[in-house]
């Protein structure tokens, strides 16, 4: 026969259905919070895992580099010898014009030959072009403007078919150029055309190149690769190349770039894993005590029955872990079955990826799932543990957790009834709405992290738009001189026609060469060229020379205060009084930036080592002042400073900054950056962070209801037996919902407001946590309608909570008042 269940057990149903509200407020909380941290955390580990996976099973570049013309057979071999299994690819390319059906955005096609050796494309869909009349273009641009296999583009002028729609594995996000600060997908694509087209369309061929390294060398380190890729230039210099171009995979930002994204993002909901486990843990506590002082009664008399402790425990434990396995399951499958398609969405949106696959990550769900589970067992194990160390007559008098001598406080006398009664309310829960205060600013944490990201971000732009010197900053690849007359600018003229011909003689009649070597020579005569220096090609005004400083720069790294990784700062050589730098540099003073010394912690007059990751070379600072915006991350000196501590010449120099644009030869031109492109910078922000962040709300919203609707339900089921003897007396539900409703109502709107400065700080610290690994120092920066925003959230998830709980008031029984309390 089979052994009669035990008469404790088949009260289990019967506290499920009695605490259905409780059990499905903590079902829906651990249920939420697993689906949402596990759907995320599982998409991004899935991403950081195919993309590992795509590395192995293609052969990329680890290093690039690009020619004033084709390298001759000589060069490449001389550069391929440098390190044993190496080999040089051709990866030239050519950007060109694309124009698409219906769209009259500008846009710019890449256009490579079909790779098969090295940084190989993955198809989506269709195949590689084979015929001259076919193209394949990237998934993500494509994507943005509704191309897929069988649309037509027209490329360079020409009507082209789309025959795949593919990635390219050095180009997991567009950047057009290596020193842009964001990536373009809706006006720039990479593309493959075959061998024969590639030769038609090209205009303007730029000859790069890809470096795979083999044998022992295939994982070279960052430094003993810098120093193979500064032999590499040597190498190409001595064969009759001009290297223009040379980028380390690592500093490649189109492979790198996604990466950085991802990783970043992922501490943000870790953080937001850890704040959510609090609050479980928290709540867990909470329904605990709850739960121990509701069955106060029935516990004294089973122990009086003679149930054992461990019989108890094990009875008390059975229903939160039911409910928190189910909510469990419920959670993983929701997060593994649909959340984690739109956390992987939300990358493949903005990035060029290969095709995704989800894979099971068991330290995610240690984190999300088993995590929580032991908590809320383990927390009901030890709550119930405790209380169970009293008496079981005291059990029978309820004395377990409900002695305060702050309800038999006398009230003044003047005082009305209904403030009295409410008083008491609140004086007997007082350590209950103590505990709702804490669990309010909880949900308000979670509502404020949420709400303060995106003008958190268009805040920063305006800081970093602040924090740029000039409307326009140029650096530069080599010394260009930019007060010349028109004599020298005729020489410089010659010799940069010079340069764009790859065999001159063959090009122009000899008299022409002459005349053109001739004038080129004249420039040895000029000082500034003897140094090293280049003259512009380009006209300028002369107010606009006049307006122009120089200054001189350079990149390095310094330690980071919260993050294992290291912060890139660029150090800046500047005019002594300059009106762009707005710094005293005068004397050999060393300034930093206000967000440098905050992220990495400097100080003046306290050494800070920093690093040059391509040399290995290190330089001991130790500033004087801190200056400038919370965003500004650079360290200024004078160019007399600079020169003395990174051995250059005093009158070398590689920038300009002007208010007014500068004409200058591109060929020497590295980079520009203006004020408008921190908006820019926003603008690809919002649109990468604006749907995590809807994410995070939508997480947030349903988290506060559940939590307020917890919290405050021990309020009303605590003080059940007391409004049954009101209704007893004669009081209306409408009257006792007045009684009790309004002072749980004054509590919470009283700890929406004060818990927002404790709250503010805790965001705070969060975004230093968040933002540890992020480049830059972003402080928290909230504006005051977002604090209404998050009392008017709350406000409203209490007015819904409310009204369930009017409805509990009204089914609370005459008849509780006639039960036994002794």
């Amino acid at each position: 026969m089979l052994p009669a269940m035990s008469p404790i057990n088949k009260r289990l149903p019967r506290e499920l259905r009695h605490n259905l509200g409780r059990y499905l407020g903590l079902f829906v909380l651990i249920a939420l919070t697993i689906a949402m941290v596990s759907g995320y955390l599982v998409a991004a580990k899935s991403i950081e895992r195919r993309i590992a996976e795509t590395r192995e099973e293609v052969t990329l570049e680890d290093f690039g580099f690009a020619t004033q013309f084709k390298a001759s057979d000589a060069a490449i071999r001389a550069v391929e010898d440098l390190s044993s299994g190496s080999v040089v690819h051709e990866n030239f390319y050519s950007d060109v014009s694309l124009a698409l059906s219906g769209d009259g955005a500008a846009c710019t096609a890449r256009l490579y030959k079909n790779r098969v050796d090295f940084n190989q494309a993955i198809y989506y869909t269709g195949h590689a072009p084979e015929a001259e009349g076919e193209i394949a273009l990237d998934k993500t641009f494509s994507a943005n403007h509704g191309l897929s296999v069988g649309s037509t583009v027209t490329v360079a002028g020409r009507r082209m078919t789309v025959s795949g729609i593919m990635v390219l594995t050095d180009y997991e996000a567009l950047i057009k150029k290596n020193t842009d600060l964001i990536f373009d997908a809706q006006t720039f694509t990479v593309a493959q055309v075959t061998d024969t087209a590639f030769d038609e369309l090209a205009a303007g061929t730029i000859y790069n190149y890809a470096v795979v390294l083999g044998g022992a060398d295939a994982d070279m380190s960052l430094a003993d690769r810098t120093d193979l890729e500064r032999d590499a230039a040597d190498a190409l210099a001595k064969g009759g190349a001009k290297v223009v171009d040379l980028v380390d995979r690592e500093s490649n930002n189109s492979m790198t770039y996604a990466d950085d994204d991802i990783e970043g993002d992922q501490v943000g909901w870790v953080v937001i894993c850890a704040i959510l486990l609090v609050v479980c843990a928290f709540v867990f506590v909470v329904l605990t005590n709850a739960t121990i002082e509701e069955e106060s009664a029935t516990i004294g008399t089973l122990l009086a029955s003679g149930y054992r402790k461990g019989e108890l425990i094990r009875h008390y434990l059975a229903a939160p872990t039911i409910v928190g396995v189910l909510a469990a399951a419920v959670g993983n499958a929701v997060g593994y079955g649909a959340v984690v398609d739109l956390m992987s969405g939300l990358y493949y949106r903005s990035y060029s990826l290969p095709p995704y696959r989800t894979y099971f990550s068991g330290e995610v769900f240690a984190m999300t799932t088993v995590v929580p589970v032991v908590m809320l067992v383990a927390i009901t194990f030890l709550g119930i543990a405790r209380k169970l160390s009293a008496t079981p007559l005291a059990f029978l008098r309820r004395e377990v957790g409900r002695r305060s001598h702050r309800s038999s406080l006398a009230l003044p006398e003047r005082w009305g009834f209904v403030t009295r009664f409410r008083s008491r309310v609140f004086l007997r829960n007082a350590s209950h709405f103590a505990v709702l205060f804490v669990g309010i600013m909880f949900s308000s944490l979670l509502l404020l992290f949420g709400l303060c990201m995106l003008p958190l971000i268009r805040h920063y732009a305006g800081q970093m738009a602040d924090s740029v010197p000039a409307e326009h900053v140029y650096m530069l690849k080599a010394p260009l001189e930019i007060d010349v007359n028109a004599a020298e600018r005729g020489w410089a003229v010659a010799a940069d026609r010079l340069l764009d011909f790859e065999r001159p003689a063959d090009e122009l009649s000899r008299e022409d060469y002459l005349d053109l070597v001739g004038r080129a020579a004249m420039l040895q005569g000029d000082e500034r060229v003897r140094q090293g220096h280049v003259l512009n090609t380009k006209t300028n005004p002369e107010h606009v020379v006049e307006d122009a400083e120089k200054f001189v720069a350079t990149t390095l790294d310094v330690a980071r205060l919260r993050s294992e990784k290291s912060e890139q700062v660029t150090v800046y050589g500047v005019k002594t009084g300059s009106k762009y730098f707005k710094y005293d540099v005068s004397g050999g003073k060393i300034v930093i930036g206000a967000g440098l010394a905050k992220k990495c912690g400097l100080a003046p007059g306290r050494q800070a080592t920093f690093t040059d990751r391509y040399t290995g070379d290190t330089y001991v600072l130790a500033p004087d002042v801190v200056a400038g915006e919370p965003t500004d991350m650079n360290v200024y000196m004078s160019r007399a400073t600079y020169a003395e501590v990174f051995g250059e010449d005093v009158d070398y120099f590689n920038g300009y900054v002007s208010n007014e644009p500068l004409r200058l030869n591109d060929r020497y031109v590295a980079s520009e950056m203006t004020p408008g492109q921190m908006v820019e910078i926003a603008n690809q922000m919002e649109d990468s962070m604006g749907s995590i962040m809807s994410m995070i709300m939508w997480l947030a919203v349903p988290i506060s209801i559940v939590l307020i609707y917890l919290l405050t339900k021990t309020v009303i089921d605590r003080s059940a037996r007391y409004i049954s003897y009101m209704k007893v007396f004669g009081y209306r539900n409408k009257e006792v919902t007045n009684l009790y409703v309004r002072s749980i109502t004054i509590t919470v709107l009283a700890s929406l407001v004060l818990s927002l400065p404790l709250v503010y700080w805790l965001v705070s610290l969060l975004m230093e946590v968040v933002m540890a690994d992020y480049a830059g120092n972003i402080e928290l920066w909230v504006p005051w309608y977002l604090l209404l925003e998050v009392i008017g959230i709350g406000a409203v998830a209490y007015a819904l909570v409310a009204v369930v709980h009017v409805w509990h008031i009204r089914r609370i029984s005459l008849s509780d008042a006639m039960k036994v309390q002794e």
